[in-house]
């Protein structure tokens, strides 16, 4: 396996105090546990202004910080040649190959390279998905959290989920390989049909027990100057996204005590102060609770673990997760949790949370009674709540778990070429990926293409693009049609990408028993060659 000698770490999104929710929890201690476990590695963090100093408790002698982004503007980026090496260069590189030419410019200016190149890195890993620093002599490993955007656009603006998507396709285009948080985020991702699913794995999150122990005093301290007794309140803790669903869980709250919930039990908010947050105070005044809703703003690690100790009970009402953090940080404090039973959220709690449909503010309501008045039923959660945490509660299996990617990506990255897509029988599913290394000189990829007569549909699109999303060529193949495709490449590293339309499942098609019984695969064209041409040398890539 090749070493790993160096990493650099895109954390640039990442922001003071709490607007990035879980993400940078979940980030930081990725990043020092992948130190811990790989001491010969060097890490390098790359950063923004706002943020850089905070960072500074990963320092570590193998993980330094390089500030990299100022208030929109990057930093440390390349300067142009001089005009005295640009001249030497356009000069003779019309007779170097591509490989040597790349080579000589490095040479000549060093600064030229790309800011991952400068660092020395062998790896990009992107924990907040977007590649920033991209480059693709470089293999990229990113973290998809959620596909929201998708499926609750109305919490976005019409620019946000542009920007959203466009990051989604950029990261799954540009990635040697993809992790998801949960199975139920990488199923979200494959449905986009823009990554091979060879390229996505789940790696869950392993810090359920990331909390500090809770001190006593400070406990003490953290309730009375929030209003709260130790078992007389329920914690949502939550940024005040809209997904969140806030103004649902204070109907439902409402709804509880109007049917007997104990008037001396409260509803805890945690959350960064902000306009949303005077929004949702207002509601609670609007219905009657502006006594029995606490809103405790950001809260540091002790003073959050201080409330998750001393709740009743945890409620999660979330319309939408990519894992859930706090579900598993709550059993692992010995926390009841009642939660939504959608996206990620059964696949985290398992058994061991009482689920209700978050849409529903009756089921909510019910929830909140049966868990406050419920002795019983608290008593079983915990037990089952701290069985669960404990499969949650591995750090260092899921820093090797990420090693494990790394090392994919790096080996895949260096093969000379390789395809994805395509099935032992010839038949091609909605994308085809061909990744292609250095070579000595323009190639070209040759793809014979069939279209049998039988298919349901009278033509199949054929969209190919390079590993950024830019149009290459494309195609119509009509059925019953034979094509031979041509798609020149340079010398340099690349992907491409096959993108058929429409798809058909052969046992949903036309009656074809004899053929097509019981297959379920979801196919578009048969493709009868993969090969590469190369100073007239022909190497077959399929049918092996």
């Amino acid at each position: 396996m090749t070493a790993i000698r160096t990493i650099a770490v895109d954390l640039v999104p990442l922001l003071p105090g709490g607007d990035n929710g879980g993400a940078k929890i979940f980030a930081t201690h990725l990043v020092a546990n992948l130190a811990k476990l790989r001491p010969q590695t060097r890490f390098v963090l790359l950063t923004q202004r706002s943020a850089h100093a905070e960072l500074a408790a990963l320092d570590a002698p193998n993980v330094s910080r390089l500030m990299v982004w100022d208030d929109g503007v990057i930093l440390n980026d390349s300067p142009p040649l001089s005009r005295y090496r640009k001249a030497i260069l356009r000069r003779i590189s019309p007779y170097l190959p591509d490989r040597l030419h790349q080579a000589l410019r490095r040479l000549l200016d060093p600064l030229s390279l790309s800011l991952p190149c400068r660092i020395g890195a062998d790896l990009m890993f992107c924990p907040f998905t977007l590649p920033l620093f991209q480059d693709d002599a470089i293999p990229t490993v990113s973290v998809i959290y959620d596909l929201q955007y998708a499926i609750y656009p109305e919490f976005f603006t019409q620019h946000e989920v542009a920007e959203r998507h466009q990051n989604f396709l950029r990261a799954c285009r540009s990635s040697a390989a993809v992790t998801t948080i949960s199975d139920f985020v990488r199923d979200s991702v494959l449905k986009a049909q823009v990554i091979a699913d060879d390229r996505v794995s789940t790696v869950h999150i392993q810090l359920s027990q990331w909390l500090p122990k809770p001190d006593d005093r400070r406990s003490n301290d953290v309730l009375a100057r929030l209003g709260l007794k130790a078992g007389e309140f329920l914690l949502y803790p939550a940024n005040f996204w809209r997904h969140k669903n806030h103004e649902l869980l204070l109907t439902a709250f409402a709804m509880a005590r109007a049917a007997g919930l104990a008037s001396h039990i409260k509803l805890a908010l945690t959350g960064t102060r902000s306009a949303r947050m005077e929004e949702l105070a207002n509601a609670a005044s609007a219905l009657g609770l502006e006594q029995h809703v606490v809103f405790a703003g950001f809260l540091v690690s002790d003073e959050y673990t201080a409330l998750m100790h001393n709740c009743l009970a945890v409620i999660f009402p979330s319309l939408y997760e990519g894992f859930g953090m706090p579900v598993v940080e709550a059993m692992a404090a010995g926390c009841p949790v009642a939660c939504s039973n959608l996206t990620s959220l059964p696949e985290v709690a398992g058994d061991a949370a009482l689920l209700f449909d978050p849409r529903i503010p009756s089921r909510v309501a019910d929830s909140i009674l049966r868990i406050a008045s419920d002795v019983a039923l608290r008593s079983e959660l915990v037990s089952r709540g701290l069985k669960r945490a404990e499969v949650f509660s591995n750090p260092r299996r899921m820093a090797e778990q990420y090693w494990e990617v790394f090392e994919r990506a790096v080996a895949a990255d260096r093969i000379r070429t390789s395809l994805s897509g395509l099935y032992d029988d010839g038949w091609a599913s909605p994308l085809v990926t061909m990744n292609y290394r250095p070579g000595h000189s323009p190639r070209a990829f040759q793809v014979e293409l069939f279209a049998p007569d039988w298919l349901p549909t009278p033509k199949i699109h054929l969209d190919v693009s390079n590993g950024s999303g830019k149009p290459v060529a494309t195609h119509d193949i009509r059925a019953g049609q034979a094509m031979i495709v041509e798609l020149p490449v340079s010398g340099r590293a690349g992907r491409l990408e096959l993108r058929f339309s429409p798809t058909f499942r052969p046992a949903d098609s036309l009656g074809r028993a004899d053929d097509c019984n019981g297959d379920t695969r979801e196919l578009s064209v048969m493709v009868k060659r993969v090969s590469i041409v190369e100073n007239d040398t022909v190497t077959t890539l399929s049918p092996q």
